[in-house]
């Protein structure tokens, strides 16, 4: 007797690039059944359409699979403002870091707490230079040298009047609202997309009983399986209002820069740098950076201490501008006193703190992969350099041309403005990166093109192509192959070139800022060379371009969906991980995914009422689907509540980065251990890995009896057809039938359903 076709609903959750539902399912028309605009759940409109149904020729129907997918490309890639989001890629990079380290460091608790409290240290650094940059440019170019009759023709005619009439107190005070303005900016971000993100509950409240909360939760750092890794409303909130409080006291210190006399320009910066020793105290306090929703009574004392510090130090600098304790603006040297000093203290300090993390990482052996963390959080600071001596370059650009996009001559002219020395050496060595790197990758491309001249001989390429292939028959079709076959191994030879590339990089820019520190604190009276000034003009003129170039990015994203969609992989990428670094990075779509996902898993698996089945399903994710997938059934699998439902419940992954990206850059929370775990939860075979050698991606996840191989692309021509069948790399998984069939033979190892009856379907979400 035939068994019965068992019937199951096939969950499925795309990768990165906001991938539409419509594309996800494979159907023309949809509808959303859950969710909401962000980030919902949607099935085919046509009842003729609800069945995976396999193609004729791939035999006779193993399972009836109905059709659902997860579509969360709103929370990375679906608002056109995101695309602004761009412009925090320095603090994105800082919060991702330290997801990078490579040793047991989770064994040691104390070492792994200093290890963290360094890479905040670093985040805040981050947020302190761009304050600061803007606080430049508010008050030292604004109010300072524009209101001292500096020539800043792009302010209206009556705001410079007024500004140069103004007292010199008023004026600073008057240029702190750029600043203000960017913390402003920036608080709103923050706080905004953490209700949307952070704020998602699923089921259980933090600290509830039967949630999952090991000792030192609040103060470790979970890990994947744990839930509390993805709770971090109340871990953002107060890291956020540190780093405000943080960027306020910079903005403080550049206020104070111009007061006389000197023991009240002590007073007053002393107070602010009180503050800001305040606030990393408490980025070092446990309970402040955990993740429980009310702090230890120590972690409520340093946020109070530090407030209150941050609040005497704004009573004691407005009392200097108010009183009338500034200095006019002197004509033998326009530029802020003290903020050149400012800058010059403020990047050596980042640049010794990532030199630490370079200490604290490394080890004999393993260096390049000890190392890869620190040289992300060197990449980050670096970044948020540039970004920040671009602000000040561009805006003294504008100011002394009133041109909105300016040209490499009208760089130039900044200089008419008192341009501080730290800002002329970020620039200056950016416009020497800029050429390393470009030589750098001129080598790397001959590099490639040797490697690709030499495919025909390359071993690891002719053994999979000898496996997969009967070669020989055709030497263009082989080499075709073999091509596509080299490309997909790109991704696995990147890590170690950037990561020296990186380290060199950093050391050249820690060789300027100590030049700059040399300069700012003992100026040179010799005018600067010509190179110098050629390299600073080509220097500001790319760091400048780098902003305009976000900027105009982030205006044709408003435009097309596609740009939108390809930038939004950047985010699918670095914004997994929670913001438990840099409070002011991009957000974490993983606060809501994973709840999402589990909570959608566990109505399906327990018994229920609709017009889908109950009590079986089929998980099937692609590429950082795979990943969303992973945690949520691992999150499953460490909840008692959870025991039975995961019973029910099989894993099919294809184009799965678990291992190949995963596992190498993220090995503390993707390492064997917890594939091995992730595979032990679903015993009796319930995960199956579909992969190709043309993935450039994705790959096997080297767990045994996991990994099933698909041969792609064809290497015959079709009938009919002129060409070959091109590969299907990284998408497309769905369209072969033994994504079908995979799909069966997993359905059949599961536990039978209860049918669906018809008419009894959630109402469709609108």
């Amino acid at each position: 007797m035939t068994p019965p076709v068992p019937e199951i609903v096939e969950l499925r959750v795309h990768g990165v690039s906001g991938t539409p539902a419509s594309e996800l399912l494979d159907r023309p028309l949809v509808r959303q059944v859950a969710g909401d605009a962000t980030a919902g759940f949607y099935r085919p409109l046509l009842a003729s359409e609800l069945l995976d149904e396999p193609i004729p020729s791939a035999g006779p129907r193993t399972c009836r699979a109905y059709l659902e997918g997860y579509a969360w490309g709103g929370l990375t890639s679906g608002a056109p403002a995101r695309a602004l989001w761009l412009l925090l890629l320095p603090f994105a990079l800082l919060n991702v870091a330290p997801r990078l380290r490579h040793g047991p460091d989770t064994t040691d608790g104390t070492r792994l707490r200093i290890l963290l409290t360094l890479y905040r240290w670093a985040a805040l650094g981050g947020t302190a230079a761009l304050v600061t940059a803007a606080g430049g440019v508010g008050i030292d170019l604004v109010g300072w040298q524009c209101g001292g009759g500096a020539p800043c023709t792009a302010l209206p005619g009556w705001f410079r009047e007024w500004l140069t009439a103004a007292p010199p107190g008023l004026r600073l005070a008057v240029g702190a609202a750029a600043p203000v303005a960017l913390l402003v900016v920036l608080w709103l971000a923050s706080s905004r997309t953490a209700q949307r993100y952070e704020h998602v509950p699923d089921g259980r409240h933090l600290g509830a009983a039967g949630a999952t909360d090991p000792a030192g939760a609040a103060e470790a750092d979970p890990p994947l399986e744990n839930e509390w890794l993805w709770r971090g409303a109340h871990m953002v909130g107060r890291l956020r209002h540190l780093h405000l409080l943080a960027g306020w006291a910079c903005v403080l210190i550049v206020l104070d820069a111009g007061v006389q006399p000197v023991a009240l320009r002590v007073t007053a910066a002393g107070v602010a740098g009180l503050a800001l020793v305040g606030v990393a105290v408490g980025l070092a306090t446990g309970s402040v950076v955990g993740r429980a929703e009310n702090p230890s009574p120590l972690g409520r004392g340093v946020l109070r201490t530090a407030g209150i510090l941050t609040a005497v130090a704004t009573a004691v600098t407005a009392f200097a501008l108010v009183s009338g304790r500034v200095p006019t603006y002197p004509a033998d040297r326009p530029g802020l006193p003290g903020y050149d000093t400012i800058i010059a203290l403020g990047v050596t300090l980042q640049m010794v703190l990532v030199a630490v993390l370079v200490a604290a990482s490394g080890s004999p052996g393993r260096w390049l992969e000890r190392w890869r963390a620190p040289a992300v959080a060197a990449l980050g600071t670096l970044l948020g350099a540039v970004f920040s001596a671009g602000v000040y370059v561009y805006s003294a650009t504008w100011l002394t041309t009133g041109h909105p996009v300016p040209g490499l001559d009208d760089v130039a002219n900044s200089l008419t403005l008192t341009v501080p020395q730290g800002i002329q050496l970020a620039a200056v060595s950016f416009a020497w990166t800029v050429l390393g790197l470009a030589v750098a990758l001129l080598v790397v491309v001959m590099a490639a093109v040797v490697s690709y001249l030499g495919l025909a001989k390359n071993a690891a390429v002719n053994t999979d192509l000898g496996v997969d292939y009967p070669t020989g028959r055709d030497d263009d079709r082989d080499q075709q192959i073999r091509s596509i076959f080299w490309i997909a191994r790109l991704v696995d030879r990147i890590g170690s070139p950037v990561t020296v590339l990186v380290a060199a990089v950093y050391a050249a820019a820690a060789v300027v800022a100590g030049y700059g520190l040399v300069q700012a604190i003992s100026p040179s009276t010799t005018a600067p060379s010509s190179i110098w000034t050629s390299s600073y003009r080509y220097g500001a003129y790319a760091a400048a371009g780098v902003l305009v170039l976000l900027v105009v990015l982030g205006a044709a994203v408003f435009r097309t969906a596609r740009t939108r969609r390809s930038v939004g992989i950047l985010w699918d990428l670095a914004s997994f991980w929670p913001r438990s670094v840099h409070p002011l990075a991009p957000p974490c779509y993983a606060e809501r995914t994973v709840p999402d996902l589990k909570e959608r898993i566990r109505w399906y698996t327990a018994e229920g009422v609709s017009d889908y089945p109950h009590g079986a399903l089929v998980l099937t994710a692609h590429s950082q689907g795979s990943v969303i997938a992973a945690a949520a059934l691992l999150q499953m699998t460490a909840s008692e509540k959870d025991e039975d439902l995961m019973t029910r419940v099989a894993f099919l992954s294809y184009g799965c980065v678990l291992h190949r990206l995963y596992r190498t850059y993220f090995p503390v929370y993707f390492g064997d251990a917890t594939l091995g775990t992730l595979d032990a939860a679903l015993p009796g075979q319930r995960w199956t890995n579909l992969w190709r050698h043309s993935d450039y991606l994705g790959g096997p996840v080297g767990v045994a009896g996991v990994d099933r191989k698909l041969i792609d692309p064809a290497y015959d021509k079709a009938g009919g057809d002129l060409g070959y069948p091109p590969p299907g790399r990284h998408s497309m998984y769905p369209r072969d039938p033994a994504f079908q069939d995979a799909v069966g033979v997993l359905a059949r190892r599961l536990p039978a359903a209860t049918p669906g009856i018809p008419g009894a379907a959630p109402p469709t979400t609108m």
